[in-house]
Formats: structure tokens, C-alpha cells, sequence
């Protein structure tokens, strides 16, 4: 074999697993350093939303336990319940229509009595002998109570129920629905998620299953409506009841994409929080870079093979001449 042929191959077998080792080297360091940035990005995104979401239930609660302690409610509840007489009641009423007119996002506010019957309501003109749902009256007996269920139309609501007090004795509970529609604008911010991040919020159903609470930005009307079985593997909201937050990767969403997760529990409603990604957009710069790489690696091996031969012959003719 010519002196020039060995040099070209040697210089040739030699910068393969050079350009090799430095891709490969390029690859990991930027594969772990968009890793732990997308990590961040979904961790402060799903910290950020927990906090956002808490505010509002909490804002939400407060005002309702003032008008659940409010003096001129409590009075004219008590004088009712103790006479009968509707004049006290419709006092309560005029209470109660006035925070539907402050907020208009209640959508309608009734006072129950202990054992559920519909006392008065902001949105009926008299008394009604309905029941509300004895099972949530029931829960409220032991605490306040927040839950997210549909109401008699079969849209998503969300109810705060208070004990109402008199002479710290509960004469009753006041029953406030409220539309989703500040849950929902939260859910609905899709800030630094690009084309298919999103924010899943779901809660834990009697029998362990997860239910959808909100909609999701691909099916719109999931809430109350959407289950996660419990015996379902790899989702993104499976999760241990006792983990208050985690990172979950290579985990199936709803639609049985792969994702990147960030997950949260709301210490005020044991709702579960999802800030996910699908794992395509997410390691998207990365994969370009793959290619981007080989390309390189392919154009630097050849450029090694001209440049060798190129000073293969400047060298080995003016030897051969000789000989």
C-alpha cells in the first residue's frame, strides 16, 4: 500500500471516534442541561398555579365565611327558625340577593337547614321545601366544605358550604355556588407551555379514580366529565396520595402522548395539580441537534480526509522522487 493511501486510512480510522466522542459529548451535555431546564420551567410553572389557584379558593372562602358570620344574617335566620315568620327570612333573602349583586360570579346563595331543606335562596321568590344534597350536608357537619360537582343542569360548579352559627350552636349552613369561570382562566394559561403544555387539574373520587375538574386545552369539556382509572399505569396523574410534589417523566397524558410532568397537591382542597409538557416539544431543540451533529461530524470526517491527502502528497512526492 502506497506511503499516502496508510497515512489518508490512519488519519481517517483516527477521526471517527474523535468526531464520535466529542458529539456524543455535545449531545449529553445539552440533553442534560435542557433536562433540568425543562424540570425548572414545569416545577415554577406548577408552583406558581397551586399558588394561584389557592389564592382564589381562599379569597372565595373568606368572603363567604364573613357573610356566613354576618350579624344581620344570623339574627334574622334565628327570629325565623324561632316564629316562622316570613318576614324574618325574606330579610335573609335581601342579604343574600345583595352579595349575588356585589359578585357576579355567585351564582346563587341558599340557606339550609340541618337537615338539608332549602330554607331561603337568593335566586327563588319563596321558600322552597327542596332538599340540597344531604350527603355534602352531612360532610359540612364535621367543617367547612368546598367541592366542585355538577349542578341540576349538569355543568361544573363549585359550592362552598359554611355552618352558620347562633349562640355557637349551628342553626344551619349556607350554600354558595359559584361558576368556574376563575379556575377555569387560570387552568386556561398556557404561559411558556408552547403548542402542548397545559395545566391538568383532577381530584380523587370515592373509589380512588382520578376525575378530571377543569378542562384540558385538548378536550374542553373533560371536567366532571373525564375519569383516570386507578389501575392504569405510567399516567401522569397517578400518583401517591402521600407525595405532596414530584417530577414525572416518561409518563402517558390523557391522549397517550409522552410527557414531562410537574405535580402538585392544593393543601386547601386535595385537588391534584399537572403541569405537563409532551416530551417531543420538549427535547425538540435537542433532537435538532442530533441531526445537526451528525451532519458536522459527517462533514468533519470528510474535510479530515481531503486535508489528510491533501498533505499526504505535499509529503510523500518529493520522497518518491527521490527514490
Amino acid at each position: 500500500m502506497k506511503i499516502a493511501t496508510k497515512q489518508i486510512v490512519f488519519l481517517f480510522l483516527i477521526s471517527i471516534p474523535a468526531v464520535s466522542l466529542v458529539a456524543f459529548l455535545s449531545y449529553e451535555i445539552t440533553s442534560g442541561e435542557t433536562s433540568a431546564r425543562i424540570k425548572n420551567q414545569l416545577m415554577q410553572i406548577a408552583n406558581t398555579q397551586e399558588r394561584r389557584l389557592s389564592l382564589s379558593i381562599q379569597n372565595d372562602q373568606e368572603e363567604i365565611s364573613a357573610l356566613s358570620a354576618s350579624v344581620d344574617l344570623r339574627l334574622s335566620l334565628g327570629d325565623y327558625l324561632a316564629s316562622h315568620n316570613l318576614a324574618d327570612i325574606e330579610k335573609s333573602r335581601a342579604i343574600l340577593q345583595g352579595e349575588t349583586v356585589k359578585d357576579s360570579d355567585i351564582e346563587n346563595i341558599s340557606i339550609v337547614s340541618v337537615d338539608g331543606q332549602i330554607i331561603t335562596s337568593s335566586g327563588l321568590e319563596s321558600t322552597s321545601t327542596d332538599f340540597f344534597n344531604l350527603d355534602l350536608i352531612a360532610q359540612a357537619q364535621k367543617g367547612n366544605l368546598i367541592v366542585l360537582i355538577k349542578d341540576a343542569n349538569g355543568n361544573p360548579s363549585l359550592f362552598f358550604i359554611n355552618n352558620i352559627l347562633l349562640e355557637n350552636k349551628s342553626v344551619g349552613f349556607l350554600v354558595v355556588k359559584r361558576n368556574t369561570d376563575s379556575i377555569n382562566a387560570i387552568v386556561k394559561d398556557y404561559t411558556n407551555l408552547g403548542r402542548t403544555g397545559e395545566t391538568e387539574l383532577a381530584e380523587t373520587t370515592n373509589n380512588g379514580n382520578l376525575i378530571y375538574i377543569a378542562p384540558l386545552r385538548f378536550d374542553l369539556n373533560a371536567a366532571l366529565n373525564r375519569v383516570i382509572d386507578k389501575d392504569i399505569k405510567n399516567n401522569d396523574l397517578i400518583y401517591d396520595p402521600s407525595t405532596v410534589e414530584s417530577f414525572l417523566t416518561n409518563v402517558i397524558d390523557y391522549r397517550g402522548k409522552n410527557v414531562l410532568a410537574a405535580t402538585k397537591l392544593m393543601d386547601t382542597t386535595q385537588w391534584r395539580i399537572a403541569v405537563k409538557m409532551d416530551y417531543d416539544e420538549a427535547f425538540s431543540a435537542t433532537n435538532t441537534l442530533i441531526y445537526e451533529l451528525i451532519i458536522i461530524s459527517l462533514a468533519t470526517i470528510v474535510l479530515i480526509v481531503l486535508l489528510a491527502f491533501y498533505f499526504a502528497r505535499i509529503i510523500t512526492v518529493p520522497v518518491l522522487k527521490l527514490t
